[in-house]
């Protein structure tokens, strides 16, 4: 079911998925609207006089509702533009460091710069698609290694060498903690028990609609807006919530620029 799920994320557009989102919880509120209004039959005492009362407690429900969800949505957009710069940061200490090796003599400029070029293909065409998947590719720790071993076997003998030496490690830190980063941030999202109050709250949102005496078809329209107003909040909502692996997921893009750059000498 799980494997369904994450296919139908991948595969799908982003927009078709949204639509698809958007039209369940309309669909199910309406739904719910109709089984109801079948199941009290007129049991219920409502009469008109009472709506001015459901709307005053609808209203203090969607104020509070709106600040719960207000509060989640910066957390999640402050996670998912911290993870952005992240992504951005590690691919520019990446082409940095692969321009710094110029500096270095044969053979070691040769030999970093091919394990860096192949570090950035790593990321984009292996890590990037399991990172989708939910899924940590670690296996490019064996280049990291290896960049590290030339730039510690390497001695600078000149002062400018050495001031060179010590921007190359400066870089090739900053790439390192950016790459772990990177890599917490594949499983990291808002915890079940906070989503379960988002959907919770967007049921009782919707739900005391249903108390409404009006008529049948404007209460119909009006519930199905609602419940797709909620159900497009709760989409954007999970889809940044998980910045590497939701339909929302951010693109390899800054890496792929890098090894452009790499790929064509620069």
């Amino acid at each position: 079911m799980t494997g369904a799920v994450t296919g139908i994320v991948h595969h799908w557009p982003t927009w078709l998925l949204g639509v698809v989102v958007v039209s369940s919880f309309a669909f199910v509120a309406v739904a719910g609207l109709l089984l109801f209004r079948r199941v009290t039959g007129g049991r219920l005492p409502l009469s008109e006089d009472m709506n001015n009362d459901i709307i005053f407690f609808s209203s203090a429900i969607g104020v509070f509702y709106s600040l719960v969800v207000g509060l989640m949505a910066a957390s999640v957009w402050s996670n998912y533009s911290g993870v952005s710069d992240v992504l951005s940061g590690e691919a520019a200490a990446l082409g940095a460091l692969y321009r710094t090796a110029l500096d270095f003599p044969e053979p070691t400029r040769g030999r970093l710069r091919t394990d860096l070029r192949e570090y950035a293909e790593f990321v984009v065409e292996r890590s990037w698609p399991a990172q989708r998947r939910g899924e940590v590719n670690d296996g490019a720790r064996h280049l990291i290694d290896r960049v590290q071993g030339h730039l510690l076997a390497f001695e600078p003998t000149t002062l400018g060498g050495q001031a060179v030496y010590a921007e190359t490690l400066r870089l090739f830190t900053e790439m390192i903690e950016l790459r772990r980063k990177r890599i917490e941030a594949v499983g990291g999202n808002l915890p079940g028990v906070m989503w379960g109050i988002v959907l919770v709250g967007a049921a009782l949102s919707v739900g005391v609609t249903y108390l409404l005496k009006i008529q049948s078809v404007i209460q119909i329209l009006l519930t199905g807006f609602l419940a797709a107003f909620m159900g497009l909040v709760v989409f954007v909502m999970g889809g940044m919530d998980s910045p590497l692996t939701g339909p929302l997921a951010l693109s390899s893009e800054p890496y792929e620029i890098v090894l452009r750059g790499m790929t064509d000498g620069r």
